[in-house]
């Protein structure tokens, strides 16, 4: 088992620890994303060289804007990058996300700082190991910021509770992302084919209960395990809740189990699938769908390089809802990954 630990700490964007980390940085990858933290920490960070910009086309507008305002900051910094993702087709953005890292130079203090906020969870996972794979003695740091508030609302819970008394009167309302949906199973995360029939698996499950049923459709699996994200500040305590009642109509004929865990905890979250893997791996493929936080997309990315056999999987909406997403930000988090796992087997 990986017994790393992964601890995280806040940094204040204005201070000198913040300054001298991103100093210290051989590159800098963000994403221009929709939300209001996404431009945090980008936006304060004096990068020196090699800033590569996630950008987004067929996605919302609202990215547009962030754009423009990443290009004005990074655009005369010696090695700076776009790196495209496209919404109508992200299998791709494995190998443009390949093709930025490799055309990085001036590399000194293999350090790479990485800002996961403005990034879907698949593109987290995607770039995570791309990293690793491309650079394994790089030592990884992710930024993360948090948002002030996230949707649905505390005000939402009670209109919610009330749609779940009287099943007749309709669907949830529509918060984050629209109901279309289509499975996207990364060529990279495929796993080992073992000869098993039996799959089990694990759904991260947020807020939007139309992607876990896209994924429990697509994998037909014969074990699920829902684990459900407590959230680790006290005024949010309540979406645990939220998130369960919203999953109440999952399929009660699965052989199904229930977690819970910090939403926000990278290892605590790693730990859980690490435990489940080396309890079933015998005689299941393990499956995992990270729906929900973004340090469970990074805990899920760190089981896939510990046991590569492991399946990542993604329900990706058809649209997102950049106005019922998250509103304004918090703190900034950094989280050091460190060495890849190869790169510590080799030098211990």
């Amino acid at each position: 088992m990986n017994n790393t630990k992964y601890s995280k700490r806040i940094t204040s964007l204005k201070g000198p620890e913040f300054a001298k980390l991103i100093q210290s940085a051989d590159a800098f990858v963000c994403a221009a994303g929709f939300e209001k933290r996404c431009q945090n920490a980008p936006l304060a960070a004096n990068v020196t060289k090699n800033p590569i910009i996630v950008t987004f086309r067929n996605g919302p507008l609202q990215n547009d804007k962030t754009l423009e305002k990443y290009v004005s900051k990074f655009q005369k910094v010696p090695g700076y990058q776009l790196c495209e993702l496209d919404w109508s087709h992200v299998e791709r953005f494995e190998v443009m996300f390949e093709q930025s890292l490799r055309k990085l130079t001036n590399l000194e203090t293999n350090r790479i700082i990485m800002d996961v906020s403005g990034l879907p969870n698949f593109a987290i996972c995607v770039a995570i190991i791309k990293i690793r794979q491309v650079f394994p003695i790089a030592n990884l740091t992710l930024l993360h910021t948090e948002a002030e508030e996230y949707f649905p609302q505390h005000k939402d819970f009670d209109r919610i509770k009330q749609i779940i008394a009287k099943p007749s009167t309709g669907s949830f309302p529509e918060y984050l992302s629209g109901r279309a949906v289509t499975m996207f199973m990364p060529s990279m995360f495929s796993g080992v084919a073992l000869g098993h029939y039996d799959t089990c698996l694990i759904v991260f499950a947020g807020y939007e209960p139309h992607r876990t049923t896209c994924a429990i459709e697509a994998i037909n699996p014969s074990k699920l395990v829902m684990v459900y994200g407590e959230p680790e500040r006290s005024d949010l305590k309540w979406r645990l809740d939220l998130s369960k009642i919203m999953h109440n109509g999952i399929d009660n004929q699965l052989m199904k189990t229930e977690e819970v865990v910090l939403a926000s905890e990278v290892d605590t979250n790693l730990r859980i699938l690490l435990e489940y893997y080396e309890y079933l791996y015998d005689d299941h493929v393990l499956c995992v769908c990270p729906t929900n936080s973004k340090m469970q997309a990074v805990a899920s990315a760190l089981a896939w390089e510990t046991y590569p056999d492991i399946q990542l999987n993604f329900p990706i909406p058809a649209d997102f809802l950049a106005k019922k997403f998250s509103i304004e930000s918090r703190d900034t988090f950094v989280i050091d990954l460190g060495l890849s796992s190869a790169a510590q087997r080799f030098l211990c």
